[in-house]
């Protein structure tokens, strides 16, 4: 029964070979969201379908339904992965205690080198959760904490000069709810999806990074009252 299935699996798409231990699921999963990373760049998030993702690597769409169930819990499990490289970043990055004027510098580059997580997330709430299924939310949310309390408990130990550890982590929370807020509005986010700024009739975005850097200073002077 196993062989058939098997053959069957194999003729939906051809090239398409089927996943037989753990190992091979995961390198199938890394595929999906490769390509799923890939094409949102090319397209946004409204645009594309699981079937434009199975397409672009030559498996059929029900492929790509045996791993997952919709497009939302594709992205939930590229969120975490984008995550997990921006904490393995800020791990590197917070390596040491800092003056003031370094930590500002040093978190604004760590943001600005992980745009396409501050994208996705813009849109977690709104639009990838609201069709996500039950338990792929639930897992997302766990994992989410998981991240966000492995960078904190690094920042306690690796702070600012002057300042408390919960301060600082405080801190860096603000910063980031912050940023994730102004990103959409921002002409980098615009630039990244080519989307026209009409400066005739009066229209600025914001500048990204310039505003992240004011406002971690104006966050820094209130902590140094």
């Amino acid at each position: 029964m196993d062989s058939i299935a098997n053959q069957i699996e194999e003729n939906i798409a051809p090239g398409f070979k089927r996943a037989r231990n753990e190992e091979q699921k995961q390198l199938r999963i890394t595929q999906f969201l490769d390509t799923a990373a890939k094409l949102y760049e090319e397209e946004g998030y409204e645009k594309l379908s699981l079937t434009q993702i199975g397409k672009e690597l030559n498996f059929h769409r029900n492929n790509v339904y045996n791993y997952f169930n919709c497009k939302e819990d594709l992205f939930l499990a590229l969120i975490i992965r984008e995550l997990e490289g921006a904490i393995e970043d800020g791990i590197k990055s917070f390596d040491r205690h800092m003056s003031v004027v370094e930590f500002s510098n040093v978190n604004t580059q760590l943001i600005m080198r992980h745009q396409m997580l501050l994208d996705l997330l813009a849109i977690t709430n709104t639009t990838i959760l609201s069709c996500a299924s039950a338990s792929i939310h639930k897992r997302f949310r766990v994992q989410m904490k998981s991240l966000q309390d492995r960078l904190v408990q690094h920042l306690e130990s690796c702070t600012l000069d002057n300042f408390p550890s919960e301060l600082i982590v405080d801190l860096f929370r603000k910063i980031n709810v912050y940023a994730m807020g102004i990103y959409p509005a921002s002409v980098e986010y615009k630039q990244r999806h080519n989307i026209p700024v009409y400066a005739e009739f009066g229209y600025e975005p914001i500048k990204f990074e310039e505003s992240i850097i004011a406002f971690t200073e104006t966050q820094l002077n209130e902590l140094n009252k």
